[in-house]
């Protein structure tokens, strides 16, 4: 059904869109900050503090699993997701005092809030489209390759991404007179950016995230379309009120689910049952392909979470940003395009472990190009140097998203794989995302914070 595939899609951005908007908006949040450039570290802080409450939640389901659902998990997470938006949509640029010295302290709270449903989503959001039929599952993950492609291209019409304007400022001890053979250098020497100088935003900040907060409150919808409604009622595999409960051999009749309002669906049908079973066995994988299918899961995640980005943010240190700016937005539509590819082509079965095992392989080649490239290039510190001039554009673009769709339509077909098996296929690949967006930030905390391989631009300064 193309509504309920369209309402999962739209449901699957809430779950990372807060996170998403905050990253997009740094370069703007840094501007107005007390904390300046250490608000990344900030937020990465908090995301590895909020994943414990990913390993409570996963630790209260492995123990009272009967009892518990992800839906009003969902819920909360919804709630939590507007409330943040809408706390950075009016008080992104207030500073509180505490002990003297003024910090973002609202803006803080919005992270941690966005940083919690964030960490939360990957393990609920997925096993809840499990429960839906199996082409419900390539929407979610659709769904999360919006979340990272939408607040790109607002960004991009904010224009908050173009080059800042620069002026030409002179100090005390510079000469007035026009001097032809001190000019140019005169010129460089005070070529500078003023710090309160604002940018030329088409909406603003507060704006961004209103209508992000927008897009939150239509997955809200959807979600509770997706419970209540009598036409995606009957798009699930089998009825939420069964899902925690098939130890059990009779329904229980008085539970409370808009699902037994539904006459066409019958609950115990063997006939149903032994369809069930044959296409389980016939979409089964076996242990080892699917832990070698979660290993690959771990490695691809993993750079697509962290490394990746930083990699793509050095190699375009040489063209600027506008080539960073229009990478990424290429990069979040090559995945998307992976997506929907996956999403067309992709059925379950023992063949796709193969083709996954391939793409993996063929991407890990052009990620190595893409290291090699930037490494050469920043050893010859040469204008002649791959990564200089229109070539240098090509070569980063092409190579950024070809690594990026490559690794986006393996971790789409891993999901696919998961969603076909079983329930416990489908929290295995939940967790091992999880895992791999912990490893991501822990690698880009290390990159940025710890060694420091990486600088703040000066845009403005041609010393």
């Amino acid at each position: 059904s193309v509504p309920v595939y369209l309402a999962v899609c739209v449901l699957g951005v809430s779950g990372w869109l807060p996170m998403k908007v905050l990253w997009i908006q740094l370069p703007v949040l840094e501007r107005s900050s007390p904390e300046g450039d250490r608000l990344p570290l900030f937020f990465l802080l908090l995301m590895e503090v909020c994943s414990v409450a990913t390993m409570a939640y996963l630790l209260a389901r492995r123990c009272c699993r009967p009892r518990l659902s992800e839906v009003p998990v969902i819920y909360s997470g919804l709630a939590l997701s507007l409330a943040s938006l809408v706390l950075l949509g009016c008080f992104w640029e207030h500073s509180t005092p505490i002990k003297g010295q003024p910090h973002s302290f609202v803006l803080f709270l919005a992270s941690f809030l966005a940083a919690l449903v964030a960490s939360v989503a990957t393990v609920t959001y997925i096993p809840f489209a499990a429960r839906l039929l199996p082409q419900y599952m390539t929407a979610m993950l659709l769904g999360e390759s919006l979340s990272s492609l939408v607040p790109h291209l607002m960004f991009l019409v904010q224009g908050a991404g173009r080059k800042p304007r620069c002026l030409l400022t002179m100090s005390a001890n510079d000469s007035l007179a026009f001097n032809p053979d001190n000019f140019a250098a005169s010129q460089m020497r005070s070529t500078t950016l003023p710090p309160d100088l604002p940018l030329q935003l088409r909406f603003s900040v507060g704006a961004y995230f209103f209508i992000h907060a927008g897009i939150v409150g239509l997955s809200a919808f959807c979600f509770v379309a997706l419970r209540w409604h009598r036409r995606c009622q009957l798009e699930y595999r089998q009825p939420p009120t069964r899902l925690y409960h098939q130890q059990n051999c009779e329904p229980r009749p008085n539970a409370a689910s808009p699902l037994h309002q539904v006459p066409q669906v019958q609950l115990d049908v063997p006939e149903h049952s032994e369809q069930r079973q044959i296409a389980a066995d016939s979409a089964y994988v076996k242990p080892n392909s699917f832990r070698v299918l979660l290993t690959i899961l771990l490695w691809t995640a993993t750079i697509l979470a962290g490394p990746l980005s930083s990699l793509h943010s050095h190699a375009c240190y040489p063209t600027g940003n506008t080539s960073f700016l229009m990478g990424a937005i290429m990069a979040d539509a090559a995945a998307v395009m992976a997506c929907l590819v996956a999403a067309r082509c992709l059925t379950s079965g023992r063949s796709q472990v193969t083709i996954v095992i391939a793409l993996t392989c063929l991407g890990s080649i052009l990620l190595t190009y893409f290291v090699a490239l930037i490494t050469f290039s920043t050893e010859t510190e040469s204008h002649n140097s791959p990564l200089f001039g229109n070539a240098g554009e090509l070569l980063v673009t092409v190579a950024w998203i070809a690594v990026v769709g490559l690794f986006s339509f393996a971790k789409m077909s891993i999901g696919v794989e998961s969603s076909a098996s079983s329930p416990e296929a489908v929290m295995w690949y939940s967790c091992f995302l999880r895992i791999s967006v912990v490893l991501g930030a822990l690698c880009v905390l290390n990159e940025v914070s710890i060694s420091r391989l990486y600088k703040s631009v000066q845009e403005c300064n041609n010393e």
